[in-house]
Parts: C-alpha cells; sequence; structure tokens
C-alpha cells in the first residue's frame, strides 16, 4: 500500500512539473515574441540606438552603439527599410555561460529584398526578457 501512495504521488509531481515548465516555455515565447514585435518598431523607425539601449548588458558589453548602428544602417542603406517581420520559429536552449537563451527565426520583408533574422534572447536577474544578439542576413 504505501509504495503504490509513492508510485501515485510521484507521478503527479512529475505531471505538476511537466505542465508546469511547458506554461513557464509559453510564457517565454510570448515575452521573447514582445521584446522582438518592439525591436521591429525600432527597426522600421529606423531607431537603431533605442535597440541597443535596451539590450542585455552582455550584449552592450561585446561592442559599441555605434558598431550597430552602423551595421543597421548598412542593411538598410542596401535593402531598404523593414516593412513585415513574419517568425517562423522558436526555441529554448541551455547555454553554459548565459544560462536559458531564448531564440526566435523571422523571415523579414525590406523594401527591396527578403531576409532571416535569428534574435536571441535572455531574462535578465529581475525577470526581464532582453535582447542578447541579433543577426540580420539579407538574401537578395
Amino acid at each position: 500500500m504505501v509504495s503504490h501512495l509513492n508510485t501515485d504521488f510521484i507521478i503527479a509531481v512529475v505531471v505538476t512539473l511537466v505542465v508546469s515548465s511547458g506554461c513557464y516555455v509559453r510564457q517565454d515565447e510570448q515575452d521573447a515574441l514582445k521584446v522582438a514585435d518592439r525591436i521591429h518598431s525600432q527597426l522600421k523607425r529606423h531607431d537603431f540606438q533605442a535597440i541597443y539601449r535596451e539590450s542585455e548588458e552582455s550584449f552592450k558589453a561585446a561592442g559599441d552603439e555605434s558598431k550597430l548602428v552602423i551595421a543597421l544602417q548598412q542593411i538598410q542603406d542596401a535593402v531598404g527599410s523593414l516593412k513585415n517581420a513574419t517568425p517562423i520559429a522558436y526555441q529554448s536552449v541551455l547555454d553554459s555561460s548565459a544560462g536559458k537563451k531564448h531564440v526566435l527565426i523571422y523571415n523579414l520583408e525590406f523594401e527591396r529584398a527578403p531576409g532571416k533574422e535569428k534574435l536571441t534572447f535572455i531574462r535578465t536577474k529581475d525577470g526581464q526578457m532582453k535582447l542578447f544578439d541579433i543577426i540580420i542576413e539579407p538574401t537578395n
């Protein structure tokens, strides 16, 4: 009788953990999508400085604001302004140095060419989802 109760308890705990982690992953994805929407709005407005300002600290440590602004301006000069961004994939991955990363992949539509984008986010200690890395590749 004791082992049956222990088995039922263990099954209940495992089911609870699986359901809870699924909800947490959905929340992570929703939070990453919200930040990505803001980034795409900033790209459309040519507000590249805001992308840098609102990014995670390790992103800022990897390069200064002017390098990001120049790189994004060069992309815009080559293919025009961003018109549309369509999410095509989300993945949550563990990184030994950064912890849990949240990756979104987008198909992009610029004025003169299509493109791909990979946005990587991490959750800060205070719970905010912030940009950790951005890769934009026009495919003209």
